[in-house]
């Protein structure tokens, strides 16, 4: 890995059984598959007292978390079969405003995991 902030490791990534023993908490590691080397990881608290989201949502980020790699591959394949810049031009088109609305989302998420600016 380099210094550029598009340096991201390879995928896939894979969520590890959560490990307990950490103090008032449980961590569900994301790692990469070949390496086993941490990407990130969520925490939760089990204390009740201390508790900001149920356990079951720190898994389903680790699962979101682990999927990015495929995801990002997955918008950038279908922005090379559709690329913004063949939309369709007419804006009254039936058809193509699904159309836009798609590519436009998928552009969104691809320079936002690029750290693009992101129109609103």
């Amino acid at each position: 890995m380099g210094d550029d902030v598009n340096d991201f490791t390879e995928g896939p990534w894979d969520v590890m059984p959560h490990l307990d023993g950490y103090p008032a908490g449980r961590l569900i590691d994301i790692r990469q598959r070949d390496t086993g080397k941490q990407v990130a990881c969520t925490y939760n608290q089990t204390r009740p007292e201390m508790q900001v989201r149920p356990f079951a949502a720190s898994e389903a980020n680790a699962r979101l978390i682990a999927a990015a790699p495929d995801l990002l591959k997955a918008c950038e394949m279908a922005l090379h079969r559709f690329p913004p810049s063949e939309m369709c031009p007419d804006a009254d088109c039936d058809g193509c405003e699904q159309e836009r609305s798609l590519v436009l989302a998928l552009d969104a998420a691809v320079n936002k995991a690029y750290g693009n600016e992101v129109p609103a």
